[in-house]
């Protein structure tokens, strides 16, 4: 049994586009379509009704637009990511190696993703709104930047000094 897709499209940028003979001659007998990410933005119903399924290799703004199409046309997507897109593989535990995230990439059984949209923006890694308990706190923040964080929240929130009033 076949566990990964028959057929995809896949949306390159210029910076990688040394990847369409690994992509296209891959491994699981895939039938790989290459398309300039630009082009398929720009024209997207020309290539929609042809493939339930995209590869993307690029830059994570370029990436989101194809993820917004996604949501309203109902395909799924394979990401490719770059050396460089370290957040995005550490997010979504992609792997690092080539092959293996396209092995990951064309697998049939595609995971639905809960994606959420603020003030008009597609939120790609997690997000708190409101005040950001200090447990939630980002992994780069050292404990002393966290300590000076969360006493200006305290203070700044009204609540040092004042007497609660039942």
């Amino acid at each position: 049994m076949n566990s990964h897709v028959p057929a995809a499209l896949f949306l390159y940028v210029p910076d990688t586009e040394g990847l369409i003979d690994q992509v296209t001659q891959n491994p699981f007998g895939a039938q790989i379509t290459p398309v300039l990410l630009q082009d398929f933005l720009d024209n997207p119903e020309q290539y929609l009704p042809q493939f339930n399924h995209i590869l993307v290799s690029a830059p994570l703004d370029s990436v989101k637009p194809v993820m917004e199409l996604a949501m309203d046309h109902d395909f799924s997507i394979g990401i490719i990511p770059t050396a460089g897109q370290k957040n995005l593989i550490n997010c979504y535990g992609l792997p690092k190696k080539t092959e293996d995230a396209l092995d990951l990439a064309l697998q049939k059984d595609a995971q639905v993703m809960d994606v959420i949209r603020c003030n008009g923006e597609l939120l790609v890694f997690k997000a708190t709104i409101g005040r950001l308990p200090l447990i939630d706190s980002p992994i780069n923040i050292s404990l002393t930047q966290a300590t000076i964080d969360a006493v200006k929240r305290f203070i700044g929130s009204g609540s040092f000094g004042k007497t609660p009033v039942a």
